[in-house]
Formats: C-alpha cells, sequence, structure tokens
C-alpha cells in the first residue's frame, strides 16, 4: 500500500495520470460547488470486488470516518500486520486465533489504527497503534455487536464475563443483556444484579453514581436508555402502555421527568446529538402487526405493517429529520419489497436494487444514496445518478456541508466529497 496521494480538485474535466498506462477521468456536468476526488490507497492487482467486501465486512480492511486514509491487514511471513495508507507498516506483528479468526480494524485515523487480535507473549486483546509502534489496551478473548444502538461501543467476552470498553480504554464487566449508552460524563448502564435491575452512571474518574434500584412491575421490560437534551431516559414498555423515565435529573431536587406513549414500544433511538428521539410503537387496537415509527415532537414518520431496518436510520444534519429503510409484503407479488420512509419521504426500492446507504437533508429529503443491482454499486448524488462502481460505501455528510463517499477503482481505494452549495453530480466515469 502507497502513501495517499493529494487530492485532485475538479472543475470541469481532469485526466489524472496513475503509475500504470490507463488514465483516469472525472466528468461533471452542470458544475455547482467543486467535485473532488483522493486517491487513499493502492489495493493491488490482485484486488476483486468480492475479496473487497469480505475483508471489509470481516475488519480487515477499513476507511477511516472522513474517508481520507485507510487501513488493511495483509498477511506477510505467516504473520498479519496491519498497512495504514499514510504511516505505512505498523507494528506488532499479529497472528490468527483460528482459521475463521483474524486481526479486526476497529478504527482509524490520520496517524493511528485501534485493532483487535494476538500478539505472542500477549493475551488477546485490544490494541492502539501508530507510527512508533503498538500499546496494548485490554485483554479480550471474542468481540461481540454491543446490544446498544452505538455502534461505536466496543463489547466482548473474556474467561470471567461479558465486558465492554470505557471511553478511557479500561474494560467494565457488564451483562450481556445490559442496556448500555455513552455520554459526555461516561457510560449510562442498567443491567441486573442479582435479579434486581439497576440503572447507574460510570465516570472517568472511577466513581459509580447508582441512580436507583428500578422498581418495573410485573409485565414492565426496559427496552431502551437514550441521551435526550441532555437528560438520560429509560423506555419501559407494559402492555399497551409504555414510559420514559429520566434517570439523571439534570436540576438538584427536580422531580424526573416521566413521559407517557400511547402503546407499547419496541424501541427508542437518539439523533447524534440527542435532539430529537424515534420511538417504535405498536398503537392499541386488535391489529397486533401494525407499528408506528413516530418522533419526540409527535410526528408520525411511518404507521403500518412492515419490518424495520434499524441499521439503516439515518438522521439529517439539524437532527430533526429522519428517514429508514423498511420490508413491507407485497401481496401482488406475494414477496417482500423495500422502501424507504421518512419525514419528507416515501421511496419504493425497485425490484432487484437494495439500498446500502443513504442520507437525508434539513428538510428531510434524500440528499445522496448507494444502491446495489446484485452486482454494482451506483451512488446517486443530489438526484443524479453516477456511474456503476465494484464497490460504494461510507456515504457521509462533511463538516462543511458536503457529501463524501468512497469507491473502489481497479486497484484504488477513491474518496469523493462533493462540495456545497449545491449537490447535482452528473456522474463520473473512471476508464
Amino acid at each position: 500500500m502507497t502513501t495517499r496521494s493529494p487530492c485532485v480538485h475538479v472543475s470541469v474535466e481532469v485526466l489524472v495520470l496513475g503509475p500504470s498506462t490507463s488514465s483516469r477521468v472525472v466528468r461533471v456536468s452542470e458544475p455547482q460547488g467543486e467535485l473532488t476526488m483522493c486517491t487513499v490507497a493502492d489495493l493491488g492487482e490482485s484486488a476483486d470486488p468480492l475479496t473487497i467486501r469480505e475483508l471489509i465486512s470481516g475488519s480487515q480492511l477499513a476507511v477511516s470516518s472522513d474517508g481520507l486514509c485507510s487501513a488493511s491487514v495483509r498477511t506477510s511471513q505467516g504473520a498479519e500486520v496491519v498497512v495504514h495508507s499514510v504511516v505505512g507498516v505498523m507494528e506488532p506483528r499479529f497472528r490468527r486465533t483460528s482459521p475463521y479468526e483474524g486481526t479486526r480494524i476497529l478504527s482509524l485515523d490520520g496517524h493511528s489504527a485501534f485493532v483487535w487480535g494476538k500478539v505472542d507473549g500477549h493475551p488477546v486483546g485490544l490494541w492502539r497503534l501508530d507510527g512508533i509502534g503498538g500499546t496494548f489496551v485490554a485483554e479480550l478473548d471474542k468481540l461481540m455487536r454491543p446490544r446498544s444502538a452505538h455502534g461505536e461501543l466496543v463489547c466482548g467476552v473474556n474467561q470471567d464475563g461479558h465486558h465492554c470498553l470505557t471511553p478511557w480504554g479500561e474494560l467494565w464487566p457488564a451483562h450481556e443483556r445490559a442496556l448500555i449508552v455513552p455520554h459526555q460524563d461516561g457510560l449510562c448502564i442498567v443491567e441486573e444484579i442479582k435479579g434486581v435491575p439497576y440503572a447507574y452512571d460510570l465516570r472517568a474518574d472511577g466513581e459509580i453514581a447508582p441512580f436507583h434500584a428500578l422498581t418495573l412491575q410485573d409485565a414492565e421490560r426496559p427496552v431502551g436508555v437514550v441521551n435526550w437534551q441532555g437528560r438520560l431516559m429509560l423506555a419501559v414498555a407494559r402492555g399497551s402502555q409504555s414510559w420514559l423515565v429520566e434517570l439523571n435529573r439534570r436540576v438538584q431536587g427536580e422531580q424526573p421527568l416521566r413521559i407517557r406513549v400511547d402503546g407499547t414500544l419496541h424501541g427508542v433511538w437518539a439523533s447524534p446529538g440527542g435532539k430529537t428521539l424515534a420511538m417504535l410503537v405498536q398503537p392499541r387496537g386488535p391489529w397486533k402487526d401494525i407499528r408506528r415509527l413516530q418522533l419526540s415532537d409527535g410526528r408520525v414518520v411511518f404507521e403500518g405493517a412492515y419490518q424495520m431496518d434499524v441499521s439503516s436510520l439515518c438522521w439529517s444534519p439539524n437532527q430533526t429529520e429522519l428517514a429508514v429503510k423498511i420490508t413491507q409484503r407485497d401481496g401482488f407479488a406475494r414477496g417482500f419489497r423495500e422502501r424507504i420512509v421518512g419525514t419528507s419521504v416515501d421511496r419504493p426500492i425497485a425490484s432487484g436494487l437494495s439500498v446500502r446507504e443513504m442520507l437525508v437533508d434539513d428538510h428531510g429529503r434524500l440528499a445522496a444514496l448507494i444502491q446495489h443491482d446484485g452486482l454494482y454499486d451506483q451512488p446517486i448524488i443530489g438526484g443524479r445518478a453516477g456511474t456503476q462502481v465494484p464497490l460504494a460505501w461510507n456515504l457521509h455528510n462533511t463538516l462543511q456541508g458536503g457529501i463524501r463517499w468512497t469507491t473502489i477503482h481497479d486497484d484504488r481505494i477513491l474518496t469523493w466529497t462533493q462540495s456545497p452549495p449545491t449537490i447535482r453530480v452528473a456522474g463520473h466515469t473512471m476508464r
């Protein structure tokens, strides 16, 4: 893997010569704003889309959250090494824990990577790697998907039980069915201890602030914990009645906030900054398969019989608008069909296509999406369809208000940025 090359700023047409005889051409029609292409890394001529997808799904190829650097796990002299697109080969060397489980890249930035794996002389666990070397963070025998909706939360299992990684780099024992939400002061955890449900706050200074033992009545069940407008709220469901109960009082002596939700809560999710909540509710009535997705400001996003892909929840930059992918039974075809629904969008997904990622703007409209036809990915930015590519992912908003996504072209990882004021890409062609 080579060091990342400088970005190429594109107006109408720019020819970028690579190390081989092939050329790369970017075309933009009606340019308003600026399209930028960055070559992030070279993958090698043997790379193919199927192998790359397997590497990404196995956390052995990753790009940073800004899309401007990457890291991959490669085999060298019988060991696994992490190769960073800026730093290069990173020490130490890892070995596979089994034929089916290798080193995994959990996150990275421009100068370091956070990985899980096995190094000789150390237990299996978490490592922080940079250009100088590696630092062992914590022992963790096996990674697990957290029950929390927060994908950045690292959880796993040791011989002495289930643990989660705190924001300050220490492992904390918590039941595998615990509800855990990060917030500015640490972690809020709701779990059963000797059969009694407790809610407590774990802080960086080592202090444990027990809120209280939860006095749940018969048939009441905790659904989730969310950070909403500076308040940590516990969602509780019981039959056809549910509540949002405040755990941390923001003012000393203030009565905890308690909000009634009509219907049975099946899930609750907060926008990234905690401004707005989304709640999946089963309304009162005889129709047991009806679900209503509603927001904390009272708006109903969608109601009907459907299954919701929680991982597709997409909030607008201002945290007030929402879109999500759902699946409904198709009465005519006797199968299932997918739709994107939201505060300002209701768009069926054509048969044979699937939507991998999407963005909505501050008006709730679809700003961008990546769709897949079973063979190729196609970025659609501002309503304009780009050229089909072997792989596209990492679709996100930039801090400057633009849209950024990463693609694979031949043997290179490229990241594109469409800057404001107007996101209108007619297409780009690689040849």
